[in-house]
């Protein structure tokens, strides 16, 4: 009998400061795009003091997403603290 063959999985380029945070993106155009996910993750949120102030000046509490919300919603895992 012929053996089948065992697919081989596509290695994942390293990741670094560089890569993350820098202009050394990794290219993945080799991988499958519905395969891929988009994790984004915030620093600590804390609606306190100037915030706090701004939201009730504003009366809007959502106020302080704003200016990120669109870019946070194109994640598919969105992490805030």
């Amino acid at each position: 009998p012929t053996p089948k063959p065992t697919p081989t999985p596509t290695p994942v380029p390293p990741l670094g400061l560089s890569s993350v945070f820098g202009q050394d993106k990794p290219d993945l155009s080799r991988f499958d795009p519905s395969q891929l996910r988009v994790i984004i993750a915030t620093g600590d949120v804390i609606p306190a003091r100037e915030v706090n102030y701004k939201v009730i000046t504003h009366h809007d509490f959502l106020y302080p997403w704003r200016k990120t919300a669109d870019y946070l919603k194109t994640g598919d895992l969105l992490f805030i603290n």
